[in-house]
């Protein structure tokens, strides 16, 4: 299916040493352009990898970003006409929660991010019971086939238009691998289906550390299978001694992590979602209290950690920089502003030795009389290049195409005496 972005909201976050993933040789991109996989998660899946499983039988979210590299020497940085695909198997369709785009600086870098995040809905799993699903049941003659025995995948594809209307198509594909597809049944088969007597406890879902490829009674249809080490006791991943049991007993909120505000942390560990919307450790109020926003604006309030993004669609927060561009690709070169206030941009000239701000690069250029480019804030070359105008022979030129600098004047008696021209101060 194919999303367009409708509205774009800017704020800048600084971030140190971001793993950026480089795009692949199926990619399109136009020279000039440095574009990467900035972030990407599908499902339960962790940030950054691939393979995932699905959040419930029939659901999956996504979230990825796309990052653009500003200032790229002889590149460019506009994206325009911005859409989103998401290709998906076994009948999942996505539609957009949310898409925006951002300012992230990196290491003395600039990017801009462009981000997507999506619902996905899809078709259950075809198995009825275990007999027809799970992987290890009947031995060799019994392949799975909840899922037809086929990982699920998803494509998530990046479009624009760049310098010159030329195309730009980035893809990032989320597939499961071998543990995640026995992970994924795990999934499709929550609740009654996945106990072996009515009274026996749920069974969670195994993580993948839980899998091996070298245990000697593996004789299923998948080269992996849950190691013993799955039935001993221990604390689980949440590191609360208290919430110790067996592996295959833990219940999933001792190991699912939940990308908080601060940081992240486990769904078992005492957390609060604010009135704001975020979900946090509840040490973390402070970030989310109701206030004026950094901006000292007396009508400019709301909670602490909306002031990037707030309700009034403006950004409240203090810029090192401004990621607007004039029509000629000028960067703007006004400093420590607030973005929720309005201003006029000002860029740097286009010779390097000039400190002056301008309204383009090129307001400083100009070209003399005999159609030599210079530069006006230099007076070295204004001097070279301006036109000067003889006091007796009215004779105009300019000292860069005249031999010697000046040339004989017309007036009968100093020409007679091979005397130059006399300039107008």
């Amino acid at each position: 299916m194919r999303i367009r972005i409708l509205s774009i909201y800017f704020f800048f976050s600084v971030l140190a040493l971001i793993p950026f993933e480089r795009s692949t040789a199926t990619d399109s991109i136009p020279e000039g352009y440095n574009l990467m996989w900035l972030y990407y998660q599908a499902g339960q899946g962790k940030p950054r990898e691939s393979t995932f499983i699905t959040d419930t039988e029939t659901t999956c979210d996504i979230d990825v970003r796309v990052a653009v590299e500003h200032a790229v020497p002889g590149g460019y940085s506009i994206i325009r006409n911005i859409e989103w695909e998401v290709e998906a198997s076994h009948g999942f369709t996505f539609t957009r929660n949310w898409s925006k785009n951002y300012m992230l600086v990196d290491s003395g870098r600039i990017y801009t991010v462009f981000t997507y995040s999506g619902s996905g809905i899809g078709n259950p799993h075809s198995g009825t019971a275990r007999s027809t699903h799970c992987s290890n049941y009947g031995g060799t003659t019994n392949p799975p086939n909840g899922r037809q025995n086929k990982p699920i995948e998803i494509t998530v594809t990046f479009k624009g238009t760049g310098y010159r209307d030329s195309p730009i198509n980035i893809s990032h594909r989320f597939i499961q691998d071998e543990i995640d597809q026995i992970r994924q049944e795990y999934v499709d088969l929550q609740g009654t289906q996945m106990k072996i007597k009515p009274d026996d406890p749920e069974m969670s879902i195994p993580s993948r550390t839980a899998f091996s490829d070298s245990n000697s009674y593996n004789s299923g249809h998948y080269g992996q299978m849950i190691d013993a080490s799955s039935h001993v006791r221990g604390t689980p991943p949440c590191g609360d001694s208290a919430h110790a049991g067996y592996a295959c007993q833990i219940s999933s909120d001792h190991m699912t992590e939940i990308s908080g505000w601060s940081g992240t942390f486990y769904e078992c560990q005492p957390h609060t979602t604010f009135p704001c919307g975020h979900t946090d450790l509840n040490i973390d109020s402070a970030y989310h209290a109701y206030d004026t926003f950094p901006c000292g604006i007396s009508t400019h309030v709301g909670h602490a950690c909306t002031a990037t993004a707030a309700s009034d669609g403006l950004n409240h927060t203090l810029q090192a920089s401004c990621s607007l561009t004039n029509a000629n690709g000028d960067s703007c070169a006004l400093t420590n502003f607030y973005a929720c206030q309005p201003h006029t941009c000002v860029y740097s000239c286009g010779r390097s030795g000039c400190s002056q701000t301008v309204s383009s690069s090129t307001q400083h250029g100009a070209t003399c009389a005999s159609g030599h480019p210079y530069w006006t804030c230099k007076s070295s070359d204004v001097s070279l290049h301006r036109t000067r105008t003889c006091r007796k022979c009215s004779k105009s030129w300019e000292r860069c195409s005249t031999v010697g600098g000046t040339p004989l004047c017309d007036d009968p008696w100093r020409r007679s005496r091979g005397l130059p021209c006399w300039k107008k101060e």
